[in-house]
């Protein structure tokens, strides 16, 4: 279960670091792992997003969002958090 969300907003500078934490956690009764990866997506006037493949639009966050590592294990009903490191660049 993710505790803390999946949208984090900052307001950001040029050229800055901003770090942030993904809060997850494991509500089940067996140790459980966990695989983070990030998609692009695109959102419609009619509500509905896509979730497609790295570089697959031209707006992607793939390039300027990482975690420290991409796999997880949760012990049970335990919580762990996640570090994404997010280098912007602002033109």
């Amino acid at each position: 279960m993710v505790l803390n969300g999946l949208t984090h907003s900052y307001k950001i500078e040029n050229g800055k670091v901003y770090k942030g934490k993904v809060a997850i956690e494991n509500t089940g009764s067996t140790p459980q792992t966990v695989k983070l990866f990030l998609q692009d997506f695109t959102y419609h006037a009619d509500g509905t997003i896509n979730y497609t493949e790295l570089h697959t639009q031209k707006r992607t966050n793939g390039d300027w969002i990482k975690f420290n590592t991409n796999l997880v294990t949760l012990r049970v009903k335990k919580r762990r958090k996640s570090c994404m490191r997010l280098p912007f660049l602002i033109k």
